[in-house]
């Protein structure tokens, strides 16, 4: 089995076109973040966090709840069709509320993701869908060019070309742009709606709800931080977060791939989980020498990569390393979970973990600062890792032979 998944993977087409697009994708996200956090005080990047915390908030919400619905059925075109629809409305609603609480915040960042944030997440669901079961080579190269555009502009802001603003414009605006053309491409409708489909309906909202209180509801604790300490922080965490960006590409790329290579083997509970323990231990093992020498990186290094934040980043940056590797290792027996449809269960599972968890952190925070903060998530993810695999366990083998528990 060890042999098969990897050699799998290895010889995928699809993986590599996956690996290449979202990792240039997780080199702009970095490249803006760096671009922002040099040429901005810590209050200026935390109103940027914000906006951040928001885009990636929505995008999680409607990945979880739409796209994850379409990779799970990923040869039926009326699923794919009705799932992005939704999507396309929940960003339009989205996006006015963006610009409405940014002019009400006085937050630019927030104005501009809402203006251009139907552009954006259309692109996130087509290129996603691509990426696992639809044309491979058409997400690489629109996530290439959204990438380069947006480096590039980063670039022109390291060199003094580009204030802060603009960089995120060039990021923004190039990523709505790219969502339109491909919907072009792919004969996506143009018309949003929420059609009805009860069952689709009720799996939506479980999963919506999974997403709001799990990885959602730490993207909102994360956001909540922003009250505290005049924002140093929210500053703080994001900061650490954007030195641990790259490990967007394994997560990504991992987590788009999982669904249907594990809904091919949903016809052996065992097997399926075997080859999901096999790739959760392959992602540890190849993302720790990185996390190693991420801790090892010298203080001016990190001054020039994030400018005054880094002081207070440094801090966070170990827990939250911590934080993500067991993430990572959640998130794939949480993809077991969708595969068996099972959202009533996820939800239980992430109510036990996700309702705490803003009140732990935030208490942690007040009383212990970032280093507070930052170590409680790490402790929170450890306990989600363990109780996400248990019930794996525990659902794959109830469903032997069985109907897929939902």
């Amino acid at each position: 089995m060890r042999k098969g998944v990897l050699s799998t993977f290895a010889r995928s087409k699809r993986l590599s076109f996956a690996v290449v697009g979202n990792g240039l994708a997780s080199l702009a996200s970095l490249a803006l973040s760096v671009a922002i956090a040099r040429s901005s005080s810590v209050a200026v990047f935390a109103a940027f966090s914000i906006a951040m915390v928001a885009y990636l908030f929505g995008s999680g919400l409607i990945r979880s709840a739409l796209t994850d619905s379409a990779l799970s059925r990923p040869s039926d075109r009326s699923t794919y069709v009705r799932s992005f629809q939704r999507a396309s409305l929940v960003a339009l609603l989205s996006g006015a509320a963006l610009v409405a609480w940014g002019a009400l915040a006085g937050n630019a960042y927030l104005v501009i993701l809402g203006i251009t944030f139907h552009g954006l997440l259309s692109f996130d669901f087509i290129r996603t869908f691509d990426s696992a079961a639809g044309a491979a080579s058409r997400a690489m190269a629109s996530t290439a060019i959204w990438s380069m555009l947006t480096m590039s502009a980063s670039v022109l802001s390291i060199l003094g070309v580009l204030d802060a603003t603009a960089v995120f414009v060039a990021w923004a605006a190039s990523g709505a742009l790219s969502g339109y053309v491909l919907m072009w491409a792919a004969r996506t409708p143009l018309v949003p709606k929420w059609s009805r489909h009860r069952e689709d309906t009720r799996v939506a909202g479980l999963f919506a709800l999974d997403f709001a209180v799990g990885s959602g509801g730490s993207l909102l604790t994360t956001g909540l931080l922003g009250l505290l300490d005049s924002a140093r922080i929210l500053g703080a965490v994001r900061g650490a977060g954007t030195l641990l960006g790259p490990l967007n590409l394994v997560s990504t790329t991992v987590r788009s791939l999982l669904l249907p290579f594990l809904s091919r083997r949903s016809n052996s509970s065992g097997g399926q989980i075997r080859a999901a323990a096999r790739v959760a231990a392959l992602q540890v093992v190849f993302l720790l020498p990185f996390l190693v020498a991420l801790q090892l990186l010298p203080a001016t290094w990190g001054r020039q990569i994030l400018g005054d934040t880094w002081d207070l980043a440094s801090l966070a940056l170990l827990p939250l390393s911590i934080e993500a590797v067991f993430a990572l290792i959640s998130a794939v027996a949480n993809s077991g979970h969708r595969v068996a449809f099972a959202g009533t269960r996820s939800l239980a599972l992430r109510l036990s973990v996700g309702l705490p968890r803003p009140f732990v952190v935030l208490l942690c925070a007040q009383f212990w600062g970032v280093q507070g903060a930052a170590w409680s998530m790490a402790a929170i993810a450890a306990v989600n890792a363990l109780i996400w695999w248990g019930s794996y366990y525990d659902l794959a083998r109830r469903t032997r032979g069985a109907a897929p528990v939902v």
